[in-house]
């Protein structure tokens, strides 16, 4: 099975999410993208409020329901602790069914993927897709693929309309009692209502 994998604290999930997984596999062809909660992301800052796994991954799973090609896995959140992709591959690798695996990314993380723990070997494992984001110029996320691609790995830049949408715009709203009607899917905002998340 041609596989991607979506990663991220959805902290919480939306809509923007949602069309990246959609439209990556359209693009590419994927028989199945599995989304996959971060339990502590390793490149992030967490001074802002990250709700708790539970309601995460409870989130992701009711935003999946309704997409025949999104899973959601909660293998980082059951290992615990810091969440490296590379640990993540191995794991999905085990299973034989698995003919190509991709990894989906926003660009800010794609520029990062140098830094990234067990690089030189995450790179063999996987097919890094980069998704736009807005004011990232293309140019830099070309050159950012040829250096993957020269250091041995393979890398796509994704042809994707752009979002203006992210968890921390929708937090913040949120936080300030103003809608998010039409940013994360129906049942994720009665879901973080339900719960008095992010208020």
């Amino acid at each position: 099975m041609k596989t991607a994998i979506l990663g991220g604290t959805f902290n919480p999930i939306h809509n923007g999410h949602l069309a990246i997984a959609k439209g990556a596999a359209e693009k590419l062809g994927l028989d199945r993208v599995i989304l996959i909660p971060t339990f502590v992301p390793p490149h992030k800052e967490l001074g802002d409020f990250l709700a708790p796994v539970e309601h995460r991954l409870k989130m992701c799973e009711l935003a999946a329901a309704e997409e025949a090609l999104l899973e959601v896995s909660d293998m980082e959140l059951r290992r615990g602790g810091r969440s490296y992709t590379l640990e993540t591959v191995c794991e999905l690798l085990k299973n034989d069914t698995i003919s190509k695996l991709y990894f989906i990314c926003g660009a800010d993380m794609f520029l990062s993927i140098k830094s990234w723990y067990g690089y030189e070997e995450l790179i063999r494992k996987v097919i890094f897709c980069a998704a736009p984001r807005n004011n990232t110029d293309p140019e830099i996320l070309t050159l950012a693929a040829e250096a993957l691609r020269a250091d041995g790995g393979r890398a796509l830049l994704l042809d994707l309309s752009e979002m203006d949408l992210s968890s921390t715009k929708i937090r913040l709203l949120l936080k300030n009692h103003l809608s998010v009607k039409g940013l994360l899917p129906a049942r994720v905002e009665e879901y973080i209502y339900v719960h008095g998340l992010y208020v």
